[in-house]
């Protein structure tokens, strides 16, 4: 009730105050939830709806947008540079398919942190497919569970010492594990000829 008037009158009275106050504000909301059927269900408020419901700006989810990503990719990139201090980045044709083929269930905020995370991942070289995550990629290992699991792991591990140099005892410590168990991992996959001693 009290929003409901405020939102009539603009007037307000602060916790404590015995006096109203007078502003001049403009009220900007946002849902991804549809609020006319929840008024018709009787799960939202009809005089509220029809107070804040002035002018309605309906904005298609970034799936139904996919020729956006691409302007996206570019402003977000722009963003990081910015804020975090991140090397710039060249984005792979594979990269930039794989962004606008994806779904983006998370909208556009799980894209700006796909285009943080890969930049990241990509230290200011060329932003590839790997550098996405595993959720983004589709370049999903193919077989039954054992070999797709194995293959997996081969390219985990490979993309780790790629990452690292070939330094094993380095990747060994970004993937918090000791060196003989990577050294045993390196083994059962049969990448023993990959990465510095």
């Amino acid at each position: 009730v009290k929003m409901l008037r405020f939102l009539e009158s603009q007037e307000f009275r602060p916790v404590g105050s015995t006096e109203g106050r007078t502003v001049d504000v403009r009220i900007v909301a946002a849902t991804h939830r549809d609020l006319e059927r929840r008024m018709r269900q009787g799960t939202f408020r009809p005089d509220l709806y029809y107070r804040i419901a002035g002018l309605l700006v309906t904005i298609p989810p970034l799936r139904e947008r996919r020729e956006d990503v691409g302007e996206l990719i570019n402003l977000f990139e722009a963003e990081a540079l910015a804020r975090y201090g991140l090397e710039p980045c060249r984005w792979s044709p594979e990269a930039r398919k794989t962004l606008r083929r994806y779904d983006w269930p998370g909208n556009v905020r799980e894209l700006r942190q796909t285009v943080e995370v890969a930049m990241v991942r990509a230290a200011g070289g060329v932003v590839l497919p790997e550098h996405l995550p595993i959720e983004v990629s589709d370049d999903l290992p193919v077989g039954t569970w054992d070999e797709a699991q194995t293959e997996f792991r081969r390219r985990f591990l490979t993309s780790a010492l790629r990452r690292n140099n070939g330094n094993r005892s380095a990747t060994a410590r970004e993937l918090g594990i000791s060196r003989q168990a990577l050294l045993y991992h390196l083994r059962k996959l049969g990448l023993t000829n990959t990465g510095r001693r």
